[in-house]
């Protein structure tokens, strides 16, 4: 289920600038070899521009309609989430340095990795769309999320965090350090959800020594924990706005809404 366009306009704006600038690399070889990151160079100084620049363009066809596919599922969430805590200027602020440090951590770090691979290239957004999906779960990670099938219900998403880092990790191993990306941008995604909403690593201090201490094995959070925000707001909260949430109202942020199914 895709987030309404009303709720998150700048989010499909960016997707829409991504998938345009893909077709035309697709289209231009000169293009997209401009704009395609070379870690090796970026190691020594050159071609920094292309830190971020890679994050639009792509391999082939099938690279792009899975990767805007994806970022459509969650770039989205990240702006809703951010507009519904901080207003809708600062809010998009947030999201517009979510997408420049996670992309330069993943180029950083990619940098370093084949700092010796001349022959190493890079293109396409998929450390920026892991970076999203970590920052969803980890910015409130251990609220059940609310509207997924019942067998989800009970799952915390920091599990799922642990899961797709472990995958990530697995992967890693098999395929060779190429997809080393992948796992720079997961962990970006989680560096910044801790960097804006610091609150989230007591969050999960918390939840951890209970489920240690077996005290709870279902926890309220709305009730115990000191962030004022209702809990309602915590589960893919862009998905409400199709019942009629006034997104830039401000003063009426974090209605409750009854997810059904």
């Amino acid at each position: 289920m895709l987030a309404p366009l009303h709720a998150a306009p700048f989010a499909y704006f960016l997707i829409a600038a991504m998938v345009a600038v893909s077709v035309a690399g697709l289209r231009n070889r000169r293009l997209f070899e401009a704009l395609r990151m070379h870690p090796y160079s970026l190691y020594r100084g050159k071609r920094p521009f292309t830190a971020l620049t890679s994050v639009f363009v792509h391999v082939d066809e099938r690279h792009l309609l899975i990767n805007g596919g994806l970022l459509c599922l969650s770039l989205p969430e990240i702006e809703y989430m951010l507009i519904d805590d901080f207003g809708p200027w600062i809010g998009r602020l947030l999201m517009l340095m979510f997408l420049t440090l996670s992309s330069a951590f993943a180029a950083l770090l990619a940098a370093i990795q084949h700092r010796r691979n001349a022959l190493h290239w890079s293109a396409g957004a998929s450390a920026v769309i892991l970076a999203a999906f970590m920052f969803f779960l980890m910015y409130f990670p251990v609220d059940p999320i609310l509207g997924m099938p019942s067998f989800f219900t009970d799952i915390r998403p920091l599990w799922i965090a642990f899961v797709i880092l472990l995958v990530l990790v697995v992967q890693l191993c098999l395929r060779g350090p190429a997809g080393a990306i992948h796992l720079y941008g997961a962990l970006a995604g989680m560096l910044l959800a801790f960097l804006i909403r610091p609150v989230s690593l007591t969050e999960i201090s918390i939840f951890v020594l209970e489920e240690s201490d077996n005290e709870s094995a279902w926890y309220n959070h709305s009730t115990d924990y000191t962030d004022d925000s209702p809990a309602e707001q915590r589960s893919l909260p862009a998905f409400t706005a199709l019942d009629g949430f006034r997104l830039f109202d401000v003063e009426a942020v974090h209605p409750r809404w009854d997810l059904q199914g």
